[in-house]
């Protein structure tokens, strides 16, 4: 892995060479310019080290947020691709609407991935109405990103 990276940052350009790693849970950056890309990378030593798996990407106006990492996880690390800079986001509009959709896109982006041809979800979830699922059932929402609470 190029760089190693740092896990806080108070803004700027975001590179291959100087990617941002995001195990901050109390930490956010929106991306002001060009593009980030995220990446899970195997921990060796308490570095992301080896290859870079790609995750998803996210564009200017998105926003990126430090999850708790657990044991034997990988590390997620954000790269910059085309001119990215970051700047931290003000944590006042974390409660707003604007924040809100900020957290979705970054749902969507961390839960998205490519459907194989022909496969159809098993379970359409929709917003503030309860759903039963099995372990490995497939999932989707028609409108918005529908959040799940974890069962106790």
């Amino acid at each position: 892995m190029s760089g190693s990276p740092r896990s806080t940052t108070s803004g700027g350009a975001l590179t291959a060479s100087s990617p941002l790693r995001l195990d901050d849970p109390g930490a956010a950056w929106r991306v002001v310019s060009g593009r980030v890309d995220l990446f899970a990378a195997e921990v060796v030593h308490g570095e992301p080290r080896g290859r870079r798996h790609p995750i998803g990407g996210v564009d200017a106006g998105g926003a990126l947020f430090g999850v708790r990492p657990r044991g034997g996880d990988p590390a997620l690390v954000a790269v910059g691709a085309r001119g990215a800079r970051i700047e931290p986001l003000d944590e006042a509009r974390l409660g707003t609407e604007e924040g809100a959709a900020l957290a979705e896109g970054w749902a969507a982006t961390l839960t998205g991935r490519v459907r194989a041809a022909g496969e159809r979800a098993g379970v359409v979830l929709h917003a503030g109405r309860p759903a039963t699922l099995a372990a490995g059932d497939t999932v989707t929402a028609l409108h918005r990103t529908v959040w799940i609470p974890e069962a106790s």
